[in-house]
Protein backbone atom coordinates (compact mmCIF):
# COMPACT_ATOMS: atom_id res chain seq x y z
CA UNK A 1 0.00 0.00 0.00
CA UNK A 2 1.16 3.67 -1.23
CA UNK A 3 0.97 6.34 1.32
CA UNK A 4 1.45 10.21 1.56
CA UNK A 5 3.07 10.13 5.23
CA UNK A 6 3.48 13.28 7.17
CA UNK A 7 6.86 14.19 8.83
CA UNK A 8 4.98 14.16 11.98
CA UNK A 9 3.81 10.66 11.98
CA UNK A 10 8.01 9.68 12.19
CA UNK A 11 8.57 12.08 14.59
CA UNK A 12 6.21 10.42 17.00
CA UNK A 13 7.46 6.29 15.78
CA UNK A 14 11.35 8.15 16.10
CA UNK A 15 10.40 8.92 19.87
CA UNK A 16 8.88 5.69 20.36
CA UNK A 17 11.53 3.81 19.20
CA UNK A 18 13.99 6.24 21.45
CA UNK A 19 12.19 4.87 23.87
CA UNK A 20 12.56 1.13 22.79
CA UNK A 21 16.22 2.11 23.56
CA UNK A 22 15.99 2.56 26.90
CA UNK A 23 15.26 6.26 26.40
CA UNK A 24 13.01 8.95 27.85
CA UNK A 25 11.71 10.58 25.16
CA UNK A 26 8.49 12.51 23.66
CA UNK A 27 7.08 13.35 19.60
CA UNK A 28 5.08 15.92 18.92
CA UNK A 29 4.59 17.24 22.62
CA UNK A 30 4.57 20.73 23.72
CA UNK A 31 7.09 22.10 26.80
CA UNK A 32 7.53 24.84 28.38
CA UNK A 33 11.07 26.84 26.99
CA UNK A 34 11.29 29.60 30.19
CA UNK A 35 8.20 31.55 30.00
CA UNK A 36 6.81 30.52 26.59
CA UNK A 37 5.80 27.10 25.36
CA UNK A 38 6.66 25.42 22.38
CA UNK A 39 6.69 22.19 20.07
CA UNK A 40 9.89 20.15 19.44
CA UNK A 41 9.68 16.91 17.27
CA UNK A 42 10.92 14.82 19.70
CA UNK A 43 12.68 16.08 23.13
CA UNK A 44 14.63 13.57 25.51
CA UNK A 45 15.09 13.76 29.36
CA UNK A 46 18.23 13.28 30.40
CA UNK A 47 17.78 13.98 34.25
CA UNK A 48 20.21 16.80 34.62
CA UNK A 49 19.61 18.23 30.85
CA UNK A 50 17.35 17.88 28.07
CA UNK A 51 17.97 17.14 24.48
CA UNK A 52 15.72 18.47 21.34
CA UNK A 53 15.41 16.53 17.86
CA UNK A 54 13.86 18.70 14.75
CA UNK A 55 13.61 16.76 12.06
CA UNK A 56 12.28 16.74 8.24
CA UNK A 57 12.65 14.94 5.13
CA UNK A 58 15.65 15.49 3.17
CA UNK A 59 18.27 18.00 4.84
CA UNK A 60 18.88 17.48 8.65
CA UNK A 61 16.89 20.48 9.79
CA UNK A 62 19.38 22.34 10.86
CA UNK A 63 17.82 25.78 10.92
CA UNK A 64 14.64 24.63 13.29
CA UNK A 65 16.90 23.14 15.59
CA UNK A 66 18.52 26.45 15.89
CA UNK A 67 16.41 28.21 17.13
CA UNK A 68 16.08 25.52 19.72
CA UNK A 69 19.46 26.20 21.13
CA UNK A 70 20.62 29.60 20.75
CA UNK A 71 24.73 29.76 20.40
CA UNK A 72 24.78 32.56 23.29
CA UNK A 73 21.94 31.86 25.80
CA UNK A 74 21.39 28.47 26.95
CA UNK A 75 17.46 27.07 26.36
CA UNK A 76 15.54 25.74 29.31
CA UNK A 77 13.30 23.74 28.74
CA UNK A 78 10.60 22.22 31.46
CA UNK A 79 13.68 23.58 33.76
CA UNK A 80 16.15 21.45 32.43
CA UNK A 81 19.45 23.03 29.93
CA UNK A 82 19.28 22.11 26.48
CA UNK A 83 22.57 21.20 26.09
CA UNK A 84 22.00 19.38 22.50
CA UNK A 85 20.08 19.52 19.68
CA UNK A 86 20.31 17.43 16.69
CA UNK A 87 19.29 17.96 13.27
CA UNK A 88 17.67 14.58 11.24
CA UNK A 89 16.99 14.48 7.72
CA UNK A 90 14.53 10.99 6.84
CA UNK A 91 14.35 9.60 3.80
CA UNK A 92 12.66 10.87 1.11
CA UNK A 93 11.12 7.31 -0.02
CA UNK A 94 9.69 7.19 3.58
CA UNK A 95 7.03 9.36 2.81
CA UNK A 96 5.58 7.72 -0.16
CA UNK A 97 5.31 4.79 2.65
CA UNK A 98 2.23 3.58 4.36
CA UNK A 99 1.48 5.86 7.67
CA UNK A 100 0.59 2.68 9.20
CA UNK A 101 3.97 0.85 9.05
CA UNK A 102 5.87 4.42 9.98
CA UNK A 103 7.63 2.85 12.78
CA UNK A 104 8.64 -0.39 11.30
CA UNK A 105 9.94 1.78 7.88
CA UNK A 106 11.53 4.11 10.04
CA UNK A 107 13.65 1.39 12.54
CA UNK A 108 14.57 -0.94 8.85
CA UNK A 109 16.28 3.14 7.46
CA UNK A 110 19.93 2.93 7.79
CA UNK A 111 20.40 6.04 5.83
CA UNK A 112 18.85 8.83 7.98
CA UNK A 113 21.08 11.66 8.02
CA UNK A 114 22.34 13.31 11.44
CA UNK A 115 23.95 15.96 12.43
CA UNK A 116 24.49 17.13 15.84
CA UNK A 117 24.95 20.39 17.64
CA UNK A 118 26.55 21.08 21.08
CA UNK A 119 25.89 24.09 23.36
CA UNK A 120 28.37 27.40 22.29
CA UNK A 121 30.07 24.40 19.37
CA UNK A 122 29.24 24.36 15.45
CA UNK A 123 27.60 21.56 13.79
CA UNK A 124 29.08 18.39 13.35
CA UNK A 125 29.98 16.80 10.16
CA UNK A 126 26.57 14.99 8.84
CA UNK A 127 26.73 11.09 9.67
CA UNK A 128 24.15 8.59 7.84
CA UNK A 129 22.57 5.61 10.37
CA UNK A 130 19.89 4.22 12.00
CA UNK A 131 18.07 5.22 15.39
CA UNK A 132 19.72 2.75 16.63
CA UNK A 133 22.90 4.43 16.06
CA UNK A 134 21.51 7.99 17.05
CA UNK A 135 20.37 6.35 20.68
CA UNK A 136 24.08 5.08 21.14
CA UNK A 137 25.74 8.43 20.53
CA UNK A 138 23.18 10.09 22.73
CA UNK A 139 23.72 7.40 25.34
CA UNK A 140 27.56 8.07 24.93
CA UNK A 141 26.93 11.97 25.37
CA UNK A 142 25.13 11.42 28.52
CA UNK A 143 27.70 8.86 30.34
CA UNK A 144 30.09 11.47 29.10
CA UNK A 145 29.13 14.63 29.94
CA UNK A 146 28.78 13.47 34.14
CA UNK A 147 31.25 14.96 35.98
CA UNK A 148 31.69 12.38 38.91
CA UNK A 149 29.31 14.61 40.90
CA UNK A 150 26.83 12.74 43.42
CA UNK A 151 28.25 9.45 42.46
CA UNK A 152 30.08 9.10 45.36
CA UNK A 153 27.39 10.02 47.94
CA UNK A 154 25.25 6.87 46.15
CA UNK A 155 28.02 4.77 46.71
CA UNK A 156 28.39 5.97 49.98
CA UNK A 157 24.85 5.56 50.98
CA UNK A 158 24.51 2.17 49.43
CA UNK A 159 27.59 0.86 51.01
CA UNK A 160 25.58 1.89 54.39
CA UNK A 161 22.74 0.01 53.14
CA UNK A 162 24.61 -2.63 52.65
CA UNK A 163 26.51 -2.79 55.92
CA UNK A 164 23.35 -2.55 57.84
CA UNK A 165 22.10 -5.27 56.09
CA UNK A 166 24.40 -7.36 56.62
CA UNK A 167 24.68 -6.66 60.34
CA UNK A 168 20.94 -7.52 60.51
CA UNK A 169 21.70 -10.99 58.76
CA UNK A 170 24.51 -11.38 61.06
CA UNK A 171 23.07 -10.95 63.87
CA UNK A 172 20.19 -13.31 62.64
CA UNK A 173 22.57 -16.37 61.62
CA UNK A 174 25.63 -15.84 63.68
CA UNK A 175 26.89 -19.08 63.02
CA UNK A 176 25.36 -19.77 59.67
CA UNK A 177 29.06 -19.50 58.08
CA UNK A 178 32.58 -19.28 58.35
CA UNK A 179 32.93 -16.76 55.52
CA UNK A 180 32.78 -13.65 56.80
CA UNK A 181 31.78 -11.62 53.52
CA UNK A 182 28.36 -13.97 53.39
CA UNK A 183 26.16 -11.27 54.66
CA UNK A 184 27.49 -8.39 52.66
CA UNK A 185 27.66 -10.68 49.57
CA UNK A 186 23.97 -11.73 49.88
CA UNK A 187 22.98 -7.57 50.55
CA UNK A 188 24.91 -6.54 47.54
CA UNK A 189 23.59 -9.10 45.13
CA UNK A 190 19.92 -8.76 46.52
CA UNK A 191 20.44 -4.93 46.07
CA UNK A 192 22.10 -4.90 42.66
CA UNK A 193 18.79 -7.12 41.42
CA UNK A 194 16.70 -4.51 43.50
CA UNK A 195 18.24 -1.47 41.72
CA UNK A 196 17.94 -3.75 38.30
CA UNK A 197 14.02 -4.37 38.66
CA UNK A 198 13.67 -0.80 39.56
CA UNK A 199 15.32 -0.08 35.95
CA UNK A 200 13.28 -2.74 34.55
CA UNK A 201 9.95 -0.91 36.09
CA UNK A 202 10.84 2.59 34.78
CA UNK A 203 12.21 1.48 31.41
CA UNK A 204 11.40 -1.80 30.09
CA UNK A 205 7.60 -1.42 27.87
CA UNK A 206 6.39 -4.91 27.59
CA UNK A 207 5.11 -4.70 24.25
CA UNK A 208 8.96 -3.95 22.33
CA UNK A 209 9.78 -7.51 23.97
CA UNK A 210 9.40 -10.70 21.33
CA UNK A 211 6.51 -12.50 21.67
CA UNK A 212 7.62 -15.39 23.76
CA UNK A 213 8.09 -12.90 26.60
CA UNK A 214 5.66 -10.77 26.78
CA UNK A 215 3.89 -11.35 30.02
CA UNK A 216 1.09 -9.04 29.42
CA UNK A 217 2.15 -6.62 32.49
CA UNK A 218 4.93 -4.15 33.67
CA UNK A 219 7.52 -5.09 36.09
CA UNK A 220 6.79 -3.98 39.33
CA UNK A 221 8.54 -1.54 41.45
CA UNK A 222 10.17 -3.02 44.78
CA UNK A 223 7.65 -1.54 47.49
CA UNK A 224 8.48 -0.78 51.18
CA UNK A 225 5.67 -2.73 52.27
CA UNK A 226 5.77 -6.26 50.61
CA UNK A 227 7.76 -9.05 52.37
CA UNK A 228 10.32 -11.37 50.61
CA UNK A 229 7.88 -13.59 49.68
CA UNK A 230 6.41 -11.31 47.18
CA UNK A 231 9.65 -10.15 45.69
CA UNK A 232 10.65 -14.08 45.24
CA UNK A 233 7.51 -13.81 43.58
CA UNK A 234 8.37 -11.47 41.51
CA UNK A 235 11.95 -11.95 40.56
CA UNK A 236 10.20 -15.23 39.31
CA UNK A 237 8.44 -13.02 36.90
CA UNK A 238 11.39 -11.43 35.72
CA UNK A 239 13.12 -14.89 35.49
CA UNK A 240 10.33 -16.08 32.81
CA UNK A 241 11.74 -12.87 30.95
CA UNK A 242 15.20 -13.16 31.50
CA UNK A 243 18.44 -11.50 33.19
CA UNK A 244 19.06 -14.60 35.13
CA UNK A 245 22.76 -13.80 36.03
CA UNK A 246 21.14 -11.10 38.48
CA UNK A 247 18.04 -12.68 39.45
CA UNK A 248 18.43 -16.05 39.90
CA UNK A 249 21.09 -16.09 42.63
CA UNK A 250 19.22 -13.47 44.05
CA UNK A 251 16.03 -15.16 44.33
CA UNK A 252 17.98 -18.33 45.52
CA UNK A 253 19.69 -16.91 48.51
CA UNK A 254 16.71 -14.39 49.29
CA UNK A 255 14.52 -17.66 49.70
CA UNK A 256 16.93 -19.27 51.44
CA UNK A 257 17.29 -16.88 54.45
CA UNK A 258 15.12 -17.28 57.25
CA UNK A 259 12.89 -14.67 58.14
CA UNK A 260 12.56 -12.13 60.25
CA UNK A 261 16.12 -11.76 59.45
CA UNK A 262 15.32 -11.40 55.12
CA UNK A 263 12.80 -8.92 55.45
CA UNK A 264 14.39 -6.24 57.92
CA UNK A 265 17.40 -6.70 56.03
CA UNK A 266 15.58 -6.29 52.62
CA UNK A 267 13.58 -3.14 53.88
CA UNK A 268 16.92 -1.56 53.88
CA UNK A 269 17.71 -2.26 50.62
CA UNK A 270 14.57 -1.34 49.32
CA UNK A 271 14.74 1.94 50.66
CA UNK A 272 18.60 2.37 48.80
CA UNK A 273 17.26 1.07 45.75
CA UNK A 274 14.63 3.42 45.22
CA UNK A 275 16.89 6.58 46.53
CA UNK A 276 19.24 5.45 43.63
CA UNK A 277 17.52 5.01 41.27
CA UNK A 278 15.62 7.91 41.52
CA UNK A 279 18.95 9.63 41.42
CA UNK A 280 19.66 8.28 37.74
CA UNK A 281 22.91 6.87 38.84
CA UNK A 282 22.10 3.68 38.02
CA UNK A 283 21.84 4.16 34.40
CA UNK A 284 24.88 6.00 33.97
CA UNK A 285 27.14 4.23 36.58
CA UNK A 286 28.22 0.66 37.60
CA UNK A 287 27.00 1.45 41.01
CA UNK A 288 27.26 -1.97 42.18
CA UNK A 289 30.78 -2.14 40.73
CA UNK A 290 31.64 0.83 42.66
CA UNK A 291 30.04 -0.71 45.87
CA UNK A 292 31.59 -3.53 45.44
CA UNK A 293 35.24 -2.75 45.54
CA UNK A 294 34.61 0.28 47.94
CA UNK A 295 33.74 -2.56 50.41
CA UNK A 296 36.55 -4.65 49.57
CA UNK A 297 38.54 -1.61 50.32
CA UNK A 298 36.97 -1.75 53.66
CA UNK A 299 37.31 -5.07 54.78
CA UNK A 300 33.76 -5.90 54.22
CA UNK A 301 34.61 -8.30 51.55
CA UNK A 302 37.97 -11.14 52.41
CA UNK A 303 40.08 -10.16 49.86
CA UNK A 304 40.94 -13.86 49.42
CA UNK A 305 37.61 -14.30 48.23
CA UNK A 306 37.20 -11.84 45.47
CA UNK A 307 36.57 -13.94 42.96
CA UNK A 308 33.57 -16.25 45.10
CA UNK A 309 31.48 -13.30 44.07
CA UNK A 310 29.34 -13.97 41.39
CA UNK A 311 30.00 -12.19 38.07
CA UNK A 312 26.16 -10.85 38.15
CA UNK A 313 26.52 -8.51 40.90
CA UNK A 314 28.05 -6.23 38.26
CA UNK A 315 26.06 -6.33 35.47
CA UNK A 316 23.18 -4.07 36.84
CA UNK A 317 25.44 -1.35 36.07
CA UNK A 318 26.19 -1.76 32.42
CA UNK A 319 24.29 0.15 29.45
CA UNK A 320 20.92 -0.75 29.84
CA UNK A 321 20.64 -1.74 26.37
CA UNK A 322 17.23 -3.97 26.01
CA UNK A 323 17.98 -5.17 22.54
CA UNK A 324 20.52 -7.04 23.75
CA UNK A 325 18.72 -8.53 26.54
CA UNK A 326 16.15 -11.37 25.09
Amino acid sequence: MNGNTPEPIYNIALAHLLRAEGLAAEGEQRHRFGSRHGQVDVLLDFDEYAVAIEAEYGNPAKKDANKRLPKRTPAIVNGLPLRLVVAIGYPNRLARLAESRAQENLAACDDIRIAYRYFGEEWSDETFGSVTDLAETLRDYWVQSDDGTGIDRIVQQAARAIEAASNILTRGNPNDSDEHDEPATKALIWLNALLFQELLARHLDPAQLPEPFRTGGRVPRPSPDQGPSVVVEQWDEILNINWWPIFFIARETLSQTPAPTNREALQILKAAASLIAESGAIRRHDVAGRIFHRLLDSRKFLATNYTTIPASILLAGLAFDLRNEC
